[in-house]
């Protein structure tokens, strides 16, 4: 009886058995199948067999198997090691049975195309056409953060100072777009920017968590060096007395914090999944500023302050095992 690819009657441990036995039998069979391409091939170039015909393919005859066909009437009883010139011989090009300049010749690629098509079409030159994507909190950061990256406008090719980029990111991070009169302080770039600019000051390397349904993810070192250890996903919090002094803002503040337990319990099994930590990072908002929100681009209020305005609360969430918590 089968069920969802499950054998009754059989443990664990040998479903684990019988699938890496199933592997072990498929490998050996690729690798039959690649040896009689091989093989083919050969024959059809009209070239003689060996014993191993990886063999031919590289250029090389196998080496002898006793000492004494290396040197003849000389042996070496004591060390077993070839001589060097047993060695020149045993790689000697003349004597191989197929050269590197054989192997080129076997259609790999296309049969339509003879020696020199295939060398022009290796010597093209080939554009680069990979260029560097930030998103907005990367910029943003090395913009206003580490003062290392110049944003220019792409029509007037002037530098875009970091309050007009700001704004710009603020305005984009909504969608549709909205209006300069519309920004508010829980606004989706602020809240990611504060978490993303917590954890790079924390020392950790930041990069998005799309694929793994979650907002950021926190590497030690980096992609290259290892996996990401937690998964990072960013909320609102308004805990601040202003969202509840009206029924609006406390709608509002109600609309933005609720999240369902079945959103929370598949972001959590997803993690669990990929061996990452779930982190809720709560970003407490603070109260809208008082400067005009129209001449907000002309007033230029100070970065650092409004930053500073907002707080961020960490919270690991890890998924229970019976299994694994017996104890």
């Amino acid at each position: 009886m089968r069920r969802k690819g499950i054998i009754v009657g059989e443990t664990s441990e040998e479903i684990t058995r019988r699938r890496r036995e199933e592997r072990r039998e498929f490998k050996k069979e690729r690798a039959r199948k690649e040896r009689e391409t091989i093989e083919s091939l050969l024959k059809e170039e009209k070239i003689p067999m060996t014993e191993d015909p990886l063999v031919q393919s590289i250029g090389v005859s196998k080496f002898p198997k006793d000492q004494s066909e290396l040197s003849g009437t000389a042996k070496d009883t004591d060390d077993q090691v070839m001589s060097n010139d047993a060695f020149h011989d045993s790689c000697n090009p003349a004597k191989a049975v197929v050269s590197m300049t054989d192997v080129t010749k076997i259609p790999l690629s296309d049969p339509g195309k003879n020696h020199a098509e295939v060398e022009a079409d290796q010597n093209t030159y080939i554009e680069n056409q990979e260029h560097l994507q930030l998103t907005f909190e990367e910029a943003f950061f090395l913009t206003y953060g580490l003062g290392i990256l110049e944003v220019e406008n792409m029509e007037s090719t002037e530098p875009v100072t970091t309050h007009a980029l700001l704004t710009l990111f603020r305005v984009s991070s909504y969608f549709p777009s909205c209006a300069t009169s519309d920004l508010r302080s829980d606004d989706p770039f602020l809240l990611s920017y504060v978490v993303y600019h917590h954890f790079r000051s924390l020392g950790w390397v930041v990069r998005s968590g799309v694929k793994f349904a979650v907002d950021y993810l926190l590497y030690n070192r980096g992609p290259v060096f290892s996996h990401a250890e937690f998964a990072v996903m960013v909320l609102p919090s308004y805990r601040h007395p202003y969202w509840r002094e009206t029924t609006d803002r406390a709608m509002h503040a109600d609309r933005k914090e609720s999240k369902s337990w079945w959103w929370l319990h598949c972001v959590n099994r997803v993690q669990s999944q990929v061996k990452k930590s779930l982190v809720l990072a709560y970003v407490e908002i603070p109260p809208p500023r008082t400067t005009v929100v129209d001449d907000y681009a002309h007033s230029q209020p100070d970065i650092s302050q409004m930053l500073k305005s907002y707080r961020v609360r960490e919270l690991i969430v890890k998924r229970w095992i019976p299994n694994r918590s017996r104890d």
